[in-house]
């Protein structure tokens, strides 16, 4: 369980596209093009005058050309790592139960996060088997602690159970199931299981592990990848600070731009970037899966320009804010309405203080996966840029983070992608027990 404090502010709809829109460094320059005229494309932009200050602080980066900017293959401090396959199969770290010849571990390349996975592969003897990590994570009392692990078992022959095994000291404290996995559709899934630790007699470490059950005697695979064991988060919305507990997603602090995010238990998103100021507002673009490569939506608030339309079945998230009177909000994309609407849910942001950040948070999975976090598309992609404040202001696009093309449209290309994995709020770093 993660701790947001998301104290009473405006209501805003963070696009899920993760598309910030910040404002613009010193180096910016001057934008004569905001004579002040009223934005009737949102609420309390109606004196939006641009004095002309100058931004040294966003440069622009010259050597990337707006490939997809895929910044989350390496694994992150807190999850267990599938790539090492250089001593022995399983990889170092984790074990095979039973450790016989009817079934192996095997490196396989379809990885969710970094360049490897673990492919299990069953003979056709029928069975259950254990996939189990080494190592532990140190557990408090009075804390409930989840563990995350996809899968992709797209036969119909073995299904799969994420296990929890409670220590204290080298003593078993016991074992805790999830639910037993049961798919055929092809595509990386999230499991998970809890552990609620009691205020007395609680256990100290926890051990994951994964029960494969084979449900016909005939051969078959199920892939896994992205482990990880998450405690409570403790992250502020309200301050204007960065929080530790969240992970760089975009551009270069004190460069660039930049953008922030992270995701707890529940499928709650927090991101932040740039406090908008120098005649720009600031846009953060989040899509929930992968941008569509062949499609383009106009943003909210009247901007001019393109960005890429969301996936079917995925779906666009913007969180804005204005430069002159700091109002912000959350939208959504409704592809059936071809509109930006008002509607994401648990959606707050920061429209008051100095900054430095421009924060918020919006329930994803209440908002495209009926409040059930592991049917949320396994990844996600960001971008977050400038635009002229004033009405039809168009993208400021040596700004924006990833770089793109110049263009005036963020492309599914110009964005960052990352899986869910990678952006879990208070992972636990695994250790020798």
């Amino acid at each position: 369980m993660s701790a947001w404090r998301t104290e009473p502010g405006p209501v805003h709809t963070l696009i899920l596209a993760l598309l910030l829109v910040a404002g613009c460094p010193p180096s910016q320059g001057t934008d004569t093009g905001d004579t002040g005229s009223t934005d009737t494309g949102h609420t309390g932009d109606t004196s939006a005058t641009d004095t002309s200050a100058t931004d040294t602080g966003d440069t622009a980066d010259s050597g990337d050309t707006g490939d997809t900017a895929d910044t989350g293959t390496a694994p992150l401090p807190g999850n267990w790592d599938f790539e090492d396959w250089s001593t022995s199969n399983p990889p170092p770290g984790f074990t095979r139960d039973p450790a016989d010849g009817y079934w192996s571990v095997v490196e396989y390349t379809g990885a969710l996060q970094g360049d490897a996975a673990a492919r299990l592969e069953l003979a056709d003897s029928g069975g259950d088997w254990t996939l189990s990590a080494t190592d532990v994570v140190s557990v408090e009392p009075a804390t409930t602690s989840v563990f995350h692990a996809w899968v992709d078992d797209d036969t119909p022959n073995v299904d799969a159970n994420p296990q929890l095994e409670g220590f204290t000291g080298s003593t078993s404290t016991g074992t805790i199931q999830g639910t037993l996995s049961v798919s055929s559709t092809p595509g990386f899934r999230e499991l998970t299981v809890d552990w609620t630790n009691p205020a007395s007699g609680a256990s100290d470490t926890l051990r994951p592990s994964l029960l494969l059950v084979q449900q016909n005697p005939t051969a078959s695979s199920l892939t896994t990848d992205a482990w990880a064991i998450t405690g409570p988060a403790d992250i502020d919305v309200t301050d204007g600070q960065v929080d530790a507990d969240t992970f760089l997603v975009a551009g270069t602090p004190g460069q660039t731009m930049d953008a922030r995010a992270s995701l707890d238990d529940q499928g709650v998103l927090y991101a932040s970037t740039n406090w908008a100021d120098q005649g720009s507002d600031h846009l953060l673009f989040v899509w929930v899966n992968k941008p569509d490569p062949g499609a383009t939506v106009a943003p909210p608030w009247g901007k001019s320009g393109q960005v890429a339309a969301p996936r079917t079945g995925g779906g666009l998230l913007v969180m804005i804010q204005e430069e002159s009177t700091k109002a912000c909000e959350w939208r959504r994309y409704d592809p059936v309405a071809s509109a930006w609407v008002t509607d994401a849910q648990g959606a707050t942001c920061l429209s008051t203080g100095d900054g430095p950040r421009f924060e918020g948070s919006v329930h994803l999975a209440g908002t495209f996966a009926n409040g059930h976090a592991v049917d949320l598309p396994p990844v996600l992609a960001l971008s977050v840029g400038p635009w002229a404040t004033d009405d039809g202001g168009g993208l400021k696009a040596e700004y924006q983070q990833p770089p793109g093309n110049g263009d005036g449209t963020v492309d599914a290309s110009e964005t960052a992608i990352f899986p869910r994995a990678d952006l879990l709020a208070g992972r636990l770093v695994p250790h020798t027990p």
